[in-house]
């Protein structure tokens, strides 16, 4: 009954072998027609169906009898019939579709997890037919393919990450410390494969490579020096970490592009939890770790009752010490390192933590470069990110700790420092203190977070409460670890944990944890440094990088320090400084001479309230003064003043630029004391003009001589034309040029007619220090009666009397 009310299309579709996910049902283009079934006849045959022992004669078709006993005959005549209820069956159409899409999949489904020499040539086949396939599909049907398995086979068999066989050379990077920076020399070594694996898996003294995905879910033992390569574009997943404990080593090495990533999660046994990569659950001690290159995932196991292992570095165990960090190297990669989470958990990297001893020491650590970024996690005694684990019986040491180089990013759990020592738990009327922090940074950008009560910084975190229980006081807590911090270069960003309600026992940022009287060491040079949020500059500092200085963060240059570099500050909400020197001072260039004193406006411009511009960066001055006096025309000097210490005082010098000149408008003509533009061949033509400063850049003009000697700088000459036709001349007392020309030597050496159109007379000035070339016209009138001619010279006269002077016999 059921089945009938289900549409037979439906119940055909669902049997045609021919659907598949990329042709859902049937469309008129297949032709598809549903086959059906036939319905048999409902007739029952009746006396008049059958004939008594009657045959067939085959020639003539009548029935003749064969017999007295013979058995009736059917000869049923009966025609299908509403009645009878017969249905033919229909083999229906079958499904014209041909699906190009489900072949490819097959194929791609078919192909190996990773390349080997052994099948590598089988790959690159069956990728060509791949590929050939692909190609003939339209966009629709390419869009519903995912190539992602034959994109990272590919660049196996390319080069990118060339198949490992067994026992083969593969190529990797040796990072060193050369001359202040991490220097990478390209070497090869012969290495053995590593494959999945679902037991337990050894690494003997050897070389060891990882190409394509690769899963091993049982723990991995480092028995002496193992060194692994990961290949670029390679996933090794360590599901229940690597065990390397004292005496043994694991060097891990990266190539060219870094990409190989390698994600080791410690485990746990009974009450013990191994590292990430380092102390296992029995021998919680870590052996020697460096890392290359590549990126690094380690993640701390977690023991049953709660309690974790470092990241990368000691065990944790419930009765006994952390496990200790052994010698751990970072030269370079991107490493993520954290604690396992519990209630007393180890370092993120460093020492491991302990339920009932001390936490381990985090010792001998230390960074060139890379990103590393390392946490703990724990929730009553904390490990410190990079450093000493959480104890309940006293925190574990973070000592040796530097860092040359490289960004950093380090947080501490509960009672843990940032970078240096662990928490101790907290125990009623006892003196078990945190863990001690000895750190050294000459480089990189460090950010240190210390947790509750610990440094930044230092020590791990310690603190004092009290309680009253049936009349009896009793005292709770632990003492603070002690901080022995040098700085000698970088950026370092450091906040100390916070103390209690009242604000009492918190941490330094950088230096002790809370609720100590030791005295912690502290020094700061040549490294601009945060103490929660509040920067100094401290010592002579050059920037070459860019930083951002988080929002709410201020700086300052305090006396005796200086910020210089071709690095550029952003971000924060405050810049100050206390300290000037002459090269942390611009002057402004762009003032141009105009012939005025500008001693006003050079004080104006070169005012240091409004700050000086450092590393891109405007700092506030505070302290100073800044008076302006003229040296001379083009020279003026800022004395920079220290109101607390005159020895600190200098000076810089402002040079003005050469101004623009102009004479046009101003060039006059005078007769004697008369001005006129007219004159005769008689006359001697004053020329007068003052250049005057534009108080802009000078443009270019050329000066031309002949005749007479040339002008030099800050004189001035007419022309006519290119032709010089006065002397050179310097100014006046008043700055203005008086010229004499001769108006017969303008017709005769500027070779032009008298009584004609007017004569333009140039005024040419030639530029000095403070202002440029300019030139100046203006148009004369000039008659002449006689025109006087001997031994080849021609001279004009504007009298003529004088063209018959004694002089002019001959003429």
């Amino acid at each position: 009954l059921c089945l009938s009310l289900c549409p037979t299309w439906a119940l055909a579709a669902e049997a045609d072998p021919a659907l598949c996910p990329h042709h859902r049902e049937h469309t008129e283009e297949c032709g598809y027609i549903a086959p059906s079934e036939g319905q048999p006849c409902g007739h029952e045959h009746t006396d008049e169906c059958y004939t008594l022992g009657a045959l067939p004669d085959t020639d003539s078709g009548d029935y003749y009898e064969i017999g007295a006993d013979t058995e009736n005959l059917l000869d049923c005549q009966h025609v299908h019939d509403s009645e009878c209820g017969y249905v033919q069956a229909d083999p229906g159409q079958p499904c014209g579709y041909e699906c190009r899409i489900c072949p490819i999949e097959a194929l791609i489904a078919a192909l190996p997890e990773q390349v080997t020499e052994d099948n590598a040539d089988d790959v690159r086949a069956r990728l060509d037919e791949i590929l050939d396939l692909f190609t003939a599909l339209d966009e629709d049907e390419q869009g519903q393919i995912d190539l992602s398995r034959c994109y990272a086979l590919q660049e196996a068999l390319d080069g990118a990450n060339d198949p490992i066989p067994a026992a083969d050379s593969v190529g990797y990077q040796e990072a060193s410390w050369d001359s202040g920076e991490v220097v990478y020399a390209d070497k090869t070594a012969t290495c053995t494969p590593v494959e999945s694996s679902t037991e337990a898996v050894t690494w003997s003294e050897s070389w060891y490579a990882v190409s394509g995905t690769v899963t091993i879910s049982e723990p991995i033992t480092v028995t002496g020096a193992v060194n692994l390569i990961l290949t670029d574009g390679c996933t090794l997943t360590a599901e229940k970490g690597i065990v390397v404990t004292t005496g043994n080593s694991l060097t891990i090495y990266a190539q060219s592009g870094g990409t190989g990533t390698l994600t080791a999660t410690g485990t746990a046994d009974s009450n013990n939890a191994s590292a990430g990569i380092g102390g296992s659950t029995a021998s919680v001690d870590s052996g020697t770790i460096t890392i290359h290159g590549g990126v690094i995932n380690a993640i701390g196991g977690v023991s049953s009752i709660g309690d974790g292992a470092a990241g990368i570095g000691g065990g944790t165990v419930r009765n006994g010490n952390g496990g200790s960090s052994g010698t751990v190297t970072i030269y370079g990669g991107t490493v993520t390192a954290n604690s396992g989470t519990g209630n007393i958990s180890g370092a993120g990297i460093g020492g491991g933590g302990s339920q009932q001893g001390t936490g381990g020491t985090g010792d001998n650590i230390t960074i060139y470069g890379g990103s590393v970024t390392a946490a703990s996690t724990g929730i009553q005694s904390g490990g410190a990110g990079i450093g000493g684990g959480g104890g309940f019986t006293g925190g574990g040491a973070g000592s040796n700790i530097q860092i040359y180089g490289g960004t950093i990013n380090a947080t501490g759990s509960e009672g843990g420092a940032g970078i240096g020592g662990g928490s101790s738990g907290v125990i009623e009327n006892s003196s078990y203190k945190s863990g001690d922090g000895a750190v050294t940074i000459s480089g990189g950008i460090v950010t240190a977070v210390g947790g509750t009560n610990a440094a930044g910084i230092g020590g791990g975190g310690g603190y004092y409460s009290s309680y009253t229980w049936g009349g009896t006081t009793y005292g709770s807590g632990c003492t603070g670890g002690t901080g022995s911090v040098t700085i000698t270069g970088g950026i370092v960003d450091a906040k100390g944990g916070a103390g209690n309600s009242s604000g009492d026992y918190a941490g330094a940022p950088i230096g002790n944890g809370g609720n100590t009287t030791a005295t912690a060491t502290v020094s700061k040079t040549n490294a601009i440094v945060f103490e929660n949020g509040a920067g100094t500059v401290c010592g002579d500092v050059t920037l070459d990088g860019s930083y951002t200085v988080p929002g709410d963060y201020t700086l300052n240059i305090p006396v005796g320090a200086s910020l210089s570099g071709s690095g550029t500050l952003s971000g924060g909400s405050a810049f100050t400084t206390e300290n000037l020197t002459a090269d942390m001072i611009s002057v402004p260039t762009d003032f141009y001479y105009n012939g005025e004193d500008r001693t006003t406006e050079l004080t104006e411009a070169v005012a240091i309230n409004g700050g000086v511009t450092i590393c891109g960066q405007t700092f506030t001055v505070r302290g100073w003064s800044v008076t302006v006096s003229k040296t001379d025309d083009l020279h003026y000097t800022a004395t920079y003043t220290n109101e607390s210490d005159n020895t600190k005082n200098f000076t810089k010098t402002i040079t003005l630029q050469q101004s623009g000149t102009t004479l046009d408008g101003v060039v006059k003509t005078y007769n004697g004391d008369t001005q006129t533009t007219t004159f005769t061949a008689s006359d001697t033509i004053t020329v007068k003009a003052t250049p005057t400063a534009t108080g802009q850049a000078p443009a270019n003009s050329a000066m031309f001589a002949a005749s007479f000697t040339g002008p030099g700088a800050g004189q001035m000459a007419v022309f006519v034309g290119d032709t010089q036709v006065s002397e050179a001349v310097d100014a006046g007392t008043d700055s203005s040029y008086a010229i004499a020309v001769k108006a017969a030597d303008v017709l005769e050496q500027g070779n032009v007619e008298p009584n004609g159109d007017p004569i333009t007379l140039t005024a040419k000035f030639v530029g000095n220090n403070n202002m440029a070339d300019a030139a100046g016209t203006v148009n004369v009138n000039i008659s002449a009666v006689a025109k006087v001619e001997k031994y080849g010279s021609t001279t004009y006269v504007g009298n003529l009397d004088d063209a018959f002077k004694t002089e002019n016999d001959g003429a």
